[in-house]
């Protein structure tokens, strides 16, 4: 869309035949400068315009309108991945959140670790936290190359992970919370 609309801003000048110099530089343009007056039909026919002399300069083409169409949506862009960027955040504040939770709720002898992936390694505090920390970089970052590749794809991931580990924190800390009134 946006390299459209800066073909089409670049190319209606020139296929319309509306030259784009300015009178400052000692080139003639093909509409009277002024008053609309100088627009208004005269009584009899004008001679055809000679069009063969006109040349494009292309250091007096100025896109400063270009960028105002464009740039909103580029700042849009921007938005939307630095909301991306703070889901992939969030996540691994909940996965860390997940590992204290987790190592808090282990120190109550009825309660055990659910996933069973991750069971044989929460015995050991540095392989829990080694396995735990790997897992969330490897999320991390295939997240973000996923979003690369598919935005929306990216966002479905990263939003899934984000519900799935929400509920597992708050499951630990309701756990933790029975735990603690016993």
């Amino acid at each position: 869309m946006k390299k459209t609309v800066l073909a089409f801003l670049i190319t209606f000048p020139l296929l319309s035949g509306v030259s784009l110099a300015f009178p400052t530089l000692n080139e003639t343009p093909l509409l009277p400068s002024g008053t609309l007056s100088a627009l208004a039909l005269p009584s009899e026919p004008a001679p055809e315009p000679d069009f063969s002399s006109i040349t494009l300069n292309p250091r007096l083409v100025v896109l400063a309108s270009a960028q105002s169409l464009i740039e909103p949506s580029l700042r849009r862009s921007r938005f939307a991945d630095s909301v991306f960027d703070a889901t992939l955040i969030s996540m691994v504040a909940l996965n860390i959140a997940d590992y204290v939770s987790t190592r808090e709720c282990l120190k109550f002898p009825h309660l055990s670790e659910g996933n069973p992936i991750m069971k044989p390694f929460v015995k050991n505090d540095l392989a829990f936290a080694a396995v735990k920390g790997g897992l969330t970089l490897a999320t991390y970052f295939g997240t973000k190359a996923l979003f690369k590749k598919s935005k929306p794809l990216g966002w479905i991931a990263s939003l899934a992970s984000n519900l799935a580990l929400s509920y597992v924190v708050s499951n630990n800390f309701r756990l933790l919370r029975e735990a603690r009134s016993r």
